[in-house]
């Protein structure tokens, strides 16, 4: 069985002046939802072995803190730089090439491409991920390679406005 939580990252500022979008840092605001959402998944015990972030410095921030909670060593925290700016192949490209030593895996991304890779997989569809929000997904295959053959299984999906912790 193997796992793929997607998570859009935590909000961000737009109100530093004079920075490219791929360098926005994160709000304090971001910061507390994510924790939140980790404190979620925790509860329903879902632990990643392996982390993987879009190259923009509020998708890393979020990560990180994914990363820290888990306490995950930093060869299992990856930065692509193909899920800034990209699209759902490039996504599901990524998840297929997964090493199959891991069974469960999150990817931190942006809007709309997360929210895109999310209704490529279900049948329930999203209008679009809010900040934080975190889509947990399952599929019954040994190797990462063969879950474009089957059919995913919504785990649970949990926005931040959502949780009461």
């Amino acid at each position: 069985m193997k796992t793929l939580c997607l998570v859009r990252h935590a909000k961000s500022s737009w109100n530093v002046a004079g920075i490219d979008d791929a360098d926005r840092p994160l709000l304090e605001k971001g910061i507390e939802r994510t924790k939140k959402v980790i404190a979620y998944i925790k509860l329903k015990n879902v632990q990643p072995s392996l982390i993987i972030s879009s190259t923009a410095k509020r998708a890393v921030q979020t990560a990180d803190l994914f990363a820290t909670s888990f306490k995950l060593k930093k060869h299992n925290f990856i930065i692509n730089k193909h899920l800034y700016e990209s699209d759902v192949d490039q996504y599901i490209s990524c998840i297929m090439e997964l090493d199959d030593a891991h069974e469960s895996v999150l990817i931190v991304g942006h809007n709309p491409t997360i929210t895109d890779v999310v209704n490529y997989f279900l049948a329930e569809k999203f209008y679009y991920l809010p900040a934080s929000a975190l889509v947990c997904i399952s599929f019954d295959v040994k190797e990462w390679m063969q879950i474009i053959n089957k059919k995913p299984i919504l785990v649970f999906k949990i926005f931040p406005k959502e949780i009461s912790i």
